[in-house]
């Protein structure tokens, strides 16, 4: 953070409180960090249950008995980024109530420019907790650490924009009782596209 040139606008679009999702653009394996400190009010760091839990591809972080551990320290929650994981989404929906939440709605990093798909677990979490979701455009990560390095570099721009929270009350209202996944799904794009629109701000 001290060592790159990090420019931040729209801060003031990130509520104080609990059930709150950080819904960010996905460039290089540290983006969470940057733009968590970039989120925070001052108090926060005094109030270590307001520091968001992270996603992260279990595969990249938790694999074995002492970073599994390590990992809830940080406040980690491992996912597969190939399937469904339920018992973990749930999770995540216990604790956005209590906290809140740090994710990536495609899942996985950019390796094109172009949005990635997003997968149906950020409406999951939105429909059972009625969050308040919060867009987040980073840019530059992909330089600070880009796929296949394993040190980050310096001295480079990063620019980070939290747009005006998502509204998504249509999609609840008009949500078929018996099959939910459109509206999971729907959630999900909208937030992506919610995202990505923050790129000219």
């Amino acid at each position: 953070w001290v060592l790159n040139r990090v420019s931040v606008s729209g801060r003031q679009n990130v509520p104080y409180g609990t059930n709150v999702i950080l819904a960010s653009r996905h460039q290089s394996l540290i983006d969470s960090f940057p733009v968590t400190i970039a989120s925070m009010h001052l108090r926060d760091f005094f109030l270590p249950w307001l520091l968001p839990w992270h996603t992260a591809d279990r595969s990249n972080y938790m694999n074995n008995k002492f970073s599994y551990a390590w990992g809830w320290f940080m406040k980690i929650i491992p996912i597969s980024p190939t399937r469904i994981d339920l018992p973990n989404l749930n999770r995540m929906v216990t604790l956005t109530r209590d906290s809140r939440l740090f994710v990536f709605p495609g899942g996985t990093r950019e390796r094109s420019g172009r949005p990635v798909k997003p997968r149906a677990g950020i409406g999951h979490v939105a429909m059972e907790t009625g969050a308040t979701i919060v867009p987040v455009w980073i840019d530059g990560m992909d330089q600070v650490l880009p796929i296949g390095c394993n040190w980050p570099r310096l001295f480079k721009r990063i620019r980070i924009v939290f747009g005006k929270p998502v509204y998504y009350q249509d999609i609840l209202d008009t949500q078929d009782p018996n099959d939910s996944r459109p509206s999971k799904k729907a959630i999900a794009q909208r937030v992506t596209e919610s995202i990505y629109a923050l790129s000219e701000s």
